[in-house]
């Protein structure tokens, strides 16, 4: 990621997402903090913050990229047709990576000429460099517009390269995830907090198991059903638990959850 060195990188929009990328790229050294220049539109905690890291905090969207190298468009798909408009003429020779979802890097190459586009989705895992991003890039994407965005978001965890077509199939299966498994996780710990553990032991036993289940299966050869097999002995509590699980549907509710989600994102597509 060294070669990021010395490159200038503009955030617009400072708020949830764009505060923790901005963050990660003074923390990780992506960046030299003077060369990130920051936008945000009523969000002065983020902004206050960043700034005390030593970004610099402009007034607008186009003094904030006027010389930048990198662009991130760290905005909702209902803003994005705005602020392109609002930045017409200003990208021309800048990687631009937006992380809206619904937004096809055509749109945005329509609307940001010259520019090298690409379409990035992170997910919250970045506050502690633990987020899986997948990156696509647009027709106008160059080798050097490639390399800076995946030494960004590389930074905060790990990037990978998907189909365009993949993309809301990833958002609902490893952005969104995080959000599912949280509420899965808060459910978990109030079945066992009325059983008399205190809060605070039951979201931090639960959690525990989660975590050790995800890292098996991403840092070991073990498949989900393996690691069932192994936890669950004849006639234990694992066992009834599963079988409960089964029982009530389990499967099938993911599933339905699934569905919703593609749904959604295909009524969001632009």
């Amino acid at each position: 990621m060294c070669f990021l060195r010395g490159t200038k990188i503009a955030v617009v929009g400072a708020g949830k997402m764009g505060t923790v990328i901005a963050e990660g790229i003074i923390k990780n050294s992506v960046a030299h903090a003077n060369d990130l220049a920051i936008t945000g539109r009523g969000k002065k905690e983020g902004i206050r913050k960043l700034e005390s890291l030593g970004a610099r905090a402009c007034g607008s969207n186009i003094q904030a990229v006027k010389d930048a190298d990198v662009v991130l468009l760290c905005i909702k798909k209902e803003d994005m047709g705005s602020l392109l408009s609002d930045l017409e003429g200003h990208l021309g020779g800048r990687t631009a990576i937006y992380i809206a979802a619904g937004v096809s890097t055509a749109y945005v190459e329509e609307r940001a000429a010259y520019a090298g586009v690409i379409a990035a989705m992170p997910n919250i895992g970045m506050k502690i460099n633990y987020s899986h991003t997948a990156l696509c890039a647009g027709k106008s994407a160059s080798e050097l517009d490639r390399k800076r965005a995946e030494g960004i978001f590389s930074s905060m965890g790990s990037a990978e390269w998907i189909d365009e077509a993949k993309r809301t199939l990833f958002t609902a299966a490893c952005a969104c995830t995080p959000a599912i498994s949280a509420n899965e996780i808060r459910h978990l710990a109030s079945a066992f907090e009325s059983q008399g553990i205190s809060r605070e032991d039951a979201i931090r036993w639960v959690a525990k198991g989660f975590a050790a289940a995800a890292l098996l299966l991403n840092g070991s050869e073990m498949g989900a059903e393996e690691i069932e097999s192994q936890v669950a002995t004849k006639g234990g509590l694992t066992e009834a638990g599963l079988r409960k699980a089964e029982s009530l549907g389990l499967g099938r509710m993911m599933s339905e959850i699934v569905e919703t989600m593609l749904s959604r994102g295909k009524t969001m597509e632009k």
